[in-house]
Order: C-alpha cells, then structure tokens, then sequence
C-alpha cells in the first residue's frame, strides 16, 4: 500500500461525508473537516495515530471557538485516526480513555478502506472518468446521521424532563406511529 498521507484521507472523508474540508479559523488553524447538520455540527480532526494527543487538543481548540460564535448548535467531536496497527495496544487504549473523558468520537480508519481509495483514485485517473459511488455513501451517511440527530434528541429530551426513560425499538416506534391514538 502507499504512503497515506493526512491530506488524502481528509479529501476523502470529507467527500463521503459531504463535508468542508480546511476551513480557516482566525488564528487558532485549519479545521480538517466539518460537517454540518440541522442544529448539529461534526467536528473532525485526521491525524497519524501516534498523533493522536495532538488530534484531541486541536478539535477541543476548534470547538471552544466555534461555540464562541455559535452557541446554540451541538458540536460532535471526532478524531478520525489512521495507521493505527503499529500502535500497542496499551497506547491505544489511552487513546480511547482520553476521548472518552473528553467527550470526543475516535474513528480508526482501515487500512483496506485507505487502500481502496487510492485504488479507485487511481482508477479514476487512468479511466478519466469519475466511478465514485456517491448515491451509496450519501445513503449510508444520512442514514446514520438521522439515527444520531434522533438519539440525541431524544437525549436532550430527557435531560430536560420532557419524556419518561423509555425505549422504543424501531419496530415499536413504526407501530406506535402507525397505531396512533387507538386503545389497543
């Protein structure tokens, strides 16, 4: 496989998940990817993993500042890290108990999906055509997106008291919507 380089991976993932790609903030630096949402915002930072501490400061400094200008949009922090194989594991795991106490997302890239991508690049370029399966990852991509904004609404929901500690499986969420009103 060839050398990855950060500015391909933020190419590509920032094309498969619809987002801006660098986009300058004053003085703080560039923001990898940013990708917004209705009342929502994903903040990601790529880096080597072995950089990984360096992610995490850097998307909690973008953030901050962003909540500065913005305040009543949820930000959702993400570091998405590649070539993280060589990592031990113990390293690894501190990379995770530091995102989890800073409420950030850790997204491990692989190696097959960074390969793949340099093959269709490639691909492309001998071609001259553009065979990128944007439908698909589009589907994918709203899919889960719309699964997020519900859990966090519903999140939201019950921390400001506003619905019971109930769960619903999606198939009795389609029934209940389904059913309306009606006494069962």
């Amino acid at each position: 496989m060839p050398n990855v380089l950060e500015t391909d991976v933020q190419e590509w993932l920032a094309f498969l998940l619809r987002g801006r790609r660098e986009m300058v903030l004053l003085d703080l630096g560039r923001l990898d990817i940013i990708v917004p949402g209705d009342g929502v915002e994903y903040v990601i930072e790529v880096k080597k993993a072995d950089a990984f501490l360096h992610a995490v400061g850097q998307v909690i400094g973008y953030t901050t500042f962003l909540e500065k200008d913005q305040k009543n949009i949820e930000r959702i922090r993400i570091i998405a890290l590649f070539n993280w194989r060589g990592m031990k594991p113990n390293r690894l795991q501190e990379c995770y108990d530091v995102c989890e106490r800073m409420d950030i997302h850790c997204w491990l890239l692989d190696e097959k999906f960074l390969e793949f991508m340099y093959l269709l690049e490639r691909s492309v370029a001998e071609k001259g055509t553009d065979i990128r399966p944007r439908e698909y990852f589009m589907e994918q991509f709203m899919s889960e997106r719309v699964k997020e904004i519900r859990r966090l609404e519903f999140h939201n929901s019950m921390k400001r008291g506003e619905i019971e500690d109930t769960y619903f499986s999606e198939e009795e969420e389609l029934t209940r919507n389904k059913l309306g009103d009606m006494d069962i």
